[in-house]
């Protein structure tokens, strides 16, 4: 299945689901984060944002935070990604 699909399906279980959302979104980010560009770096902030959501959601924001850190961590040599993530409100 590729990305767009569990995209679509994460957003249709989010409601029902936001704790299976949420890992799937975070599925998503890691995978789009595969390449460098400025592109994939606003669709991962985007995925990010539904995972935020999800996560408050599922009651499960410190493990979000706790991510968001590492991810924010992994990538700290891309100033344009982190960047974008700090725009977005991502901290």
């Amino acid at each position: 299945m590729g990305d767009q699909r569990w995209g679509r399906l994460a957003e249709e279980r989010e409601a029902t689901h936001p704790a299976a959302a949420l890992n799937v979104y975070l599925r998503l980010v890691d995978s789009t984060l595969q390449q460098a560009d400025r592109r994939n770096y606003r669709t991962a902030a985007k995925q990010l944002e539904r995972a935020q959501n999800a996560a408050a959601a599922a009651d499960l924001s410190d493990e979000f935070a706790e991510h968001l850190a590492a991810l924010r961590e992994q990538h700290r040599r891309r100033p344009t990604l982190i960047g974008i993530l700090d725009k977005a409100g991502l901290r």
